[in-house]
């Protein structure tokens, strides 16, 4: 799975220049939807996509991330159906449950977001996204002692990740921990200064704050 983290603008000048070249690659457009969506462009994000899936129907990678922006747009029944023909595809990816278990998130179905990222993690021990995606879910349905120990399986894996932070930010955050959360947002948001969820959570706990 294309990892969008780090200095999005910087990304997205990056899919810009690959386009300009090869305007007719689909996975130049399957990767300048994963940036537009992580910024907050929606919209944007699913035009590229569609146009990324026309070109390459069979391409998992676009459906994959088609169900990412469909989801980001609150249409969870289709951003379900994309996700789905991602897995039929290639069902033994990874990434493909993972990105299923975060539609099912937003969705509010924190049990079956669960299920996905539990299978995501059996079939890749070491992928980041996938104990991300567990420790979110988790979060969700208040098993915090839990989400906890996936939080530091996924720092353990890796460094410094701005996802993995923010999740840690909203875990302690709903725990009560509010200094600690909003250091851990605030590590997010220098990490991935222009994420739209890395922001979000940094402002649940302002407002938890008071400030």
């Amino acid at each position: 799975m294309l990892r969008v983290v780090g200095r999005l603008g910087d990304a997205l000048e990056a899919a810009d220049r690959a386009l300009t070249l090869h305007p007719g690659w689909p996975d130049h457009h399957v990767a300048r939807a994963a940036v537009l969506v992580r910024v907050g462009r929606a919209g944007e994000a699913l035009a590229e996509i569609t146009e990324a899936v026309q070109i390459d129907p069979p391409n998992a990678e676009a459906h994959r991330v088609r169900a990412e922006v469909l989801a980001a747009l609150g249409r969870y029944d289709e951003a379900l159906g994309a996700a789905d023909q991602a897995m039929e595809r290639h069902p033994e990816w990874a990434d493909h449950h993972v990105t299923r278990a975060r539609v099912l998130l937003r969705r509010d179905d924190p049990d079956g977001a669960l299920t996905s990222a539990e299978w995501a993690c059996r079939l890749d021990v070491d992928n980041v996204d996938a104990w991300n995606a567990r420790a979110s879910a988790l979060v969700v349905a208040g098993r915090y002692t839990e989400a906890e120990a996936a939080s530091d399986r996924v720092l353990r894996l890796v460094d410094d990740d701005g996802p993995a932070y923010a999740v840690r930010a909203d875990l302690f955050r709903r725990m009560g921990r509010l200094t600690a959360a909003r250091e851990l947002a605030d590590r997010a948001r220098v990490l991935v200064p222009d994420g739209v969820d890395e922001r979000a959570v940094g402002e649940e706990i302002t407002r938890g704050l008071g400030v």
